[in-house]
């Protein structure tokens, strides 16, 4: 017996085993689907954790360079016009808040599939119980014994929210970015002013700090857009393949009502053969009948006579 608390794919490919044995090609499809799905977003969790400790690193390394700024500032006693220093802490601070929720969005990415896994391992455990104890009925229409659309919807919706949630964060980004190369412009130009130089424009591109972390924000919305949609796509799949599977079962339901009339229609056809049979023979015994019945009559007749004669 399948048991449920073993890793999750682990029924799946027991039930996927036992659909080809059966040649349930309808079932083995579902079943792959579900296996394809959950191998590419487990490798796209790995690559973004992986990104996120890098992230991290660089993150703290670059804490570590504005404490030096700091120390090397405090010593010089220098007074800039924009304590560079001071907001240059604060865009640290809100970039790593930034990078916390993110950390966070693949954290929960990583639970959300962990958990789909465990609902579809449980079904598919049962499944192969109610197989092994009732037969190939058992794996009728197993995408709907599995969930297996619900999961594929469910899944869509929460990769949804999650590309909403990243296009936010990456709004944020864009705005404080955009606050930073301001400041930075506006104090280096008051040297500048006062230095009779040229004033510097305010630069479109991103800071170092926001650039870092707006590549895997960017990458996190593309990949929950992507996932959606190819969730939505199979969902549509799953759904065409269950109606085949009703179709299919429509069409051995009606066969067997058919063969069931068709018999019927033989017995009825033979019951009315013999009928018309026991009727003609009737039909022949009644002349027959009449005949000894009249002959019967003639003799008696006969004898009356004789009997009339021998009186006289």
């Amino acid at each position: 017996m399948a048991n449920a608390t073993a890793k999750p794919m682990e029924q799946m490919e027991e039930l996927k085993q036992i659909l080809i044995d059966l040649k349930q090609n309808t079932g083995v499809q579902v079943v792959n689907m579900v296996q394809e799905s959950f191998k590419t977003m487990d490798a796209q969790h790995q690559v973004l954790l992986q990104e996120l400790q890098d992230i991290k690193a660089q993150l703290n390394t670059m804490q570590e360079i504005l404490k030096m700024q700091g120390a090397l500032n405090n010593l010089r006693q220098s007074q800039l016009p924009v304590n560079y220093i001071t907001q240059a802490k604060k865009n640290h601070s809100i970039a790593k808040e930034l990078a916390v929720g993110l950390e966070k969005s693949v954290s929960g990415m990583g639970r959300f599939i962990a958990d789909v896994k465990k609902g579809i391992a449980q079904k598919a455990a049962e499944t192969i119980k109610n197989f092994k104890a009732h037969g190939v009925i058992a794996l009728n229409n197993i995408s709907e014994k599995l969930g297996v659309k619900e999961m594929f919807q469910n899944a869509e919706q929460y990769f949804n929210q999650e590309a909403d949630k990243a296009k936010v964060s990456i709004q944020k980004l864009e705005t404080i970015s955009k606050e930073v190369n301001e400041t930075k412009t506006h104090a280096s130009n008051i040297g500048r002013a006062m230095a009779g130089k040229e004033l510097k424009a305010v630069p479109k591109e991103q800071s170092g700090l926001f650039k870092l972390l707006k590549e895997p924000h960017n990458k996190f919305l593309q990949l929950c857009q992507k996932n959606s949609a190819k969730l939505h796509d199979m969902s549509v799949k799953i759904e065409r393949l269950e109606l085949q599977a009703l179709d299919a079962g429509d069409y051995l339901r009606n066969k067997s009502v058919l063969k069931k009339i068709d018999k019927f229609k033989q017995v009825s056809k033979t019951e009315e053969q013999a009928q018309q049979k026991a009727q003609e023979a009737e039909q022949t015994k009644e002349p027959h009948l009449e005949d000894k019945q009249g002959g019967q009559l003639l003799l008696e007749d006969k004898q009356h006579k004789r009997d009339d004669r021998s009186e006289r």
